[in-house]
């Protein structure tokens, strides 16, 4: 008699978060047997080296991945022996896990463990032949390492992103980053040579301190003549509230010098200078030096 047709592929449902389903399943290779685990949602898997099948050392293992990740909400194996025992059952009822038996003699229903089984024997297969060509005898376990990193940080062909990012929801830090320059690090480093390119062959920094006389570089003047001014406070790096008549201003320090008299200056309309930092009114009893706290004028400029 023959076999029907083959039914028409049922996918299954797509998770939404990590470890809603994961899929279980044994790969042997050489006399060595690794249990295998995947996440259903972002392709990460685990892979354990075992000597032994046993249901107690299969429980052992998966207690030992829930207790890093956290348990799943749904696992899918096949009917092997350690997974249809009572004991992996009431291990899995005791932690709330659903359990799903695919059927028997159909791997197609586990498809994406079996997969991954095969991927496995030939990541295996390949490090046993660089063996054979002359390369590093590396144990097991080193061996499992490489390619695990390997699978973990390769975009996956379903989701477009790596396992890792999707399942530690940050992109996993490789030799190869240490290569890629980092982003921010790239923006400060240009930053900084754009600084070092301006300021080389420029005076160093000037600083001014509240109540310096200096004089202000002023641009409503078409002549942009200097006026002079008081400084009120610092407003930032390179910023100063100052005092120029009756007027406050912004000013860059670009557009400040400090006063060393009164040539090339212009004066606010009769404003008169006794000593440096004391500029007077037109009217009115003189002023005080201006105090440090003193930036409350109606009339702010911006310059």
């Amino acid at each position: 008699m023959r076999s029907p047709p083959v039914v028409p592929l049922h996918p299954w449902k797509w998770p939404t978060r990590v470890f809603q389903r994961v899929h279980v399943d044994f790969a042997e290779k050489t006399g060595d047997y690794f249990f295998i685990l995947v996440d259903s949602y972002s392709k990460w898997i685990k892979v354990a080296h075992m000597r032994s099948t046993t249901t107690e050392k299969t429980i052992e293992v998966l207690r030992s991945w829930v207790s890093r990740f956290g348990l799943p909400e749904t696992l899918c194996s096949d009917n092997g022996p350690q997974f249809i025992a009572k004991e992996f059952a009431l291990f899995l009822k005791r932690n709330g896990v659903r359990h799903i038996l695919v059927p028997p003699y159909h791997r197609a229903s586990n498809g994406a463990a079996e997969r991954l089984v095969q991927i496995v024997k030939m990541a295996l297969l390949k490090e046993i032949e660089k063996v054979k060509q002359g390369g590093k005898n590396l144990p097991m376990g080193h061996r499992l390492a490489n390619f695990l990193i390997r699978y973990r940080i390769t975009p996956h062909s379903v989701t477009g992103q790596t396992p890792s990012e999707l399942f530690l929801g940050r992109r996993a830090r490789t030799i190869f980053s240490v290569l890629v320059s980092n982003l921010e690090e790239h923006v400060v480093d240009k930053q900084w040579q754009q600084k070092y390119q301006h300021d080389r062959s420029r005076v160093k920094f000037r600083e001014f301190e509240p109540n310096n006389a200096v004089c202000v570089k002023d641009y409503s003047d078409s002549n942009s003549n200097w006026s002079l001014g008081t400084v009120v406070k610092c407003m930032g790096p390179t910023s100063y509230l100052v005092r120029v008549g009756r007027s406050l201003r912004h000013v860059h320090v670009d557009h400040l010098l400090k006063f060393e008299g009164k040539k090339g200056l212009t004066e606010p309309e009769n404003a008169v200078l006794e000593k440096p930092g004391e500029v007077y009114p037109p009217v009115g009893p003189r002023l005080a030096t201006v105090p440090k706290d003193s930036v409350d004028s109606p009339i702010v400029d911006t310059q």
